[in-house]
């Protein structure tokens, strides 16, 4: 840190002082899991999957929710927070949300929620859908205007990373 050496080296009387701060920051992940019950197959293979990435090294904030992500918990008999709160506390996170993407898009109109707008606070943000590629339809076209979209699977995940290291347009018939 080239003005902090410099502040730190007159304020001691000339005596060199070096001052260091990282070049880069490791990135850290805020994934929320849609988990309809709690024994839900799909909920613990991809909170089995995170914790593997944690146990690598990686900075992983993991909420569940049910169906609808604007009210998550940390588990079942956690305390509910709402996800307003959540883009503010963790904004500089990378959000991957893991489930159908179903509840994030009006009924009627078949486009994004309204209220879809508080993932914005995120630079990036992935759905990790359980619709196979083979179904993908309208709600994947979507879901892609705003979000990443690749299929919940190891091959998706390992997709994701390439797509946050060297972002590129994916193309959702490439699935």
């Amino acid at each position: 840190d080239i003005g902090k050496t410099i502040t730190n080296s007159l304020e001691s009387g000339g005596f060199p002082q070096f001052c260091y701060r990282a070049l880069t920051k490791p990135p850290e992940y805020l994934v929320l899991i849609d988990s309809p019950t709690y024994r839900d197959h799909f909920a613990r293979l991809a909170d089995s999957i995170i914790r593997a990435l944690e146990r690598e090294g990686l900075f992983v904030t993991r909420y569940f929710y049910e169906q609808n992500p604007r009210l998550c918990f940390r588990n079942i008999h956690g305390e509910r927070e709402y996800l307003a709160d959540l883009a503010d506390k963790y904004s500089d996170h990378r959000v991957i949300i893991f489930g159908s993407g179903e509840h994030l898009r009006d009924p009627v109109s078949g486009e994004l929620d309204a209220w879809t707008t508080l993932f914005h606070k995120w630079r990036d943000r992935a759905l990790l859908t359980t619709v196979p590629p083979a179904e993908w339809g309208m709600r994947e076209v979507a879901l892609a205007r705003e979000f990443i979209v690749l299929p919940a699977s190891l091959d998706g995940l390992a997709a994701l990373v390439e797509h946050f290291e060297n972002p590129a347009k994916l193309d959702l018939k490439a699935w």
